[in-house]
């Protein structure tokens, strides 16, 4: 069959995907292409089993199933990211998502969400401690730590998420004619 010829590219390990990133005129960064395993993929040279191979790693990462949405994602993330070095960039937050195992769009969004969030409250905490004013460094903490509060958000949304709203409670009542009543596993949705 035909997926026997995918051995090469063996579809349980972790593939190595780097991008390719070159600055236009204005000195922007601008997303150039994809380097898959160590082998840069250009519309020429993308056989079969690399388009396989690709697309499995892009649902992987991101949970969509066509490659041109799921890079278009890796590729807004990248750039809402803080930091002028856009490769670096994608390489954390691929190494991230791989790290991470997301198993859905929804999940990836989630997490993609919380490195954002997470990497804008670190910087706005940093440029609050080397604030020259008072008033500088009060703005910068409070936008850090608004930041710090969605992103944790952003976390529990993704637990509540991955548990399906179901929750566990152990509930144990002790009364003082020291008799114990204990009620185990009583499950219930969450709201």
């Amino acid at each position: 069959m035909e997926e026997k010829s995918l051995s090469k590219y063996d579809q349980t390990k972790t593939h190595s995907i780097k991008g390719i990133f070159e600055k236009n005129a204005e000195g922007t960064d601008l997303f150039a292409g994809i380097i898959l395993d160590g082998q840069k993929l250009m519309p020429t040279n993308i056989t079969k089993e690399l388009a396989v191979t690709l697309t499995t790693v892009i649902k992987d990462l991101t949970g969509i199933s066509d490659v041109d949405e799921g890079l278009d994602f890796l590729i807004k993330s990248v750039n809402t990211l803080i930091g002028s070095d856009s490769q670096q960039k994608f390489q954390n937050l691929v190494s991230f998502l791989q790290e991470m195992k997301p198993t859905d769009a929804i999940e990836a969004k989630l997490l993609a969400q919380f490195l954002i969030l997470n990497d804008r409250a670190n910087s706005l905490m940093r440029n609050g401690a080397k604030a020259d004013m008072m008033c500088h460094g009060d703005y910068y903490y409070k936008y850090g730590l608004k930041a710090m509060n969605l992103s944790q958000q952003t976390i529990q949304t993704l637990i509540k998420y991955k548990s399906k709203g179901t929750q566990q409670v152990n509930v144990v009542h002790i009364h003082d004619n020291s008799k114990a009543i204990i009620a185990n596993n009583i499950e219930g949705v969450g709201k």
